[in-house]
């Protein structure tokens, strides 16, 4: 009962975990995460609000992708997380910070970027069912992305907070 609690609590981390309403249909969250909006980051804006907007938009992606109540729903919607993912480090690289932030900007880019590998390692022994190595690559990915929260604090980009657990039963 416990390693399933664990693994139903690590697998809701992996797929995002965000607020919302009962989990969607395959077809309708694939359908709903496609009609998420990306655009690059407004030009002239500032670099905080730039960061949060782009944020926003992938909690919404993730939001829209939904969340995982097994591992077999966890596997299916785990490469769409990385997918948002890629997406989301894609953009974070083409932002200019102001001068002062340029390292706290690239260290950001390069803990995201570490996450989505941890996040593909961890999407193979998923799918391995080598739950050991589900978690032992999840964990390390869940520390990094709390360490993201401490830079995007610095960075005065709130919307980028981690939410790990909202959204669960």
């Amino acid at each position: 009962m416990r390693a399933a609690t664990a693994v139903l609590a690590l697998a809701l981390l992996a797929t995002g975990c965000r607020e919302h309403p009962a989990p969607a249909s395959t077809a309708s969250t694939h359908h709903a995460a496609a009609n998420v909006s990306w655009s690059p980051p407004p030009a002239g804006s500032a670099y905080a609000e730039t960061l949060s907007a782009l944020c926003v938009r992938t909690h919404a992606a993730h939001d829209a992708n939904g969340v995982a109540h097994d591992t077999d729903v966890l596997a299916r919607k785990l490469p769409h997380t990385i997918a948002i993912d890629r997406r989301f480090v894609a953009e974070l690289q083409e932002l200019v910070p102001p001068p002062p932030a340029v390292a706290e900007h690239q260290r950001l880019v390069d803990l995201f970027t570490t996450v989505v590998q941890y996040e593909q390692w961890s999407l193979r022994h998923l799918e391995a069912k080598s739950w050991n190595g589900y978690f032992i690559y999840m964990d390390t990915a869940l520390v990094l992305r709390l360490e993201t929260d401490k830079l995007t604090r610095r960075l005065g980009a709130p919307a980028c907070f981690f939410r790990p657990f909202h959204g669960a039963d």
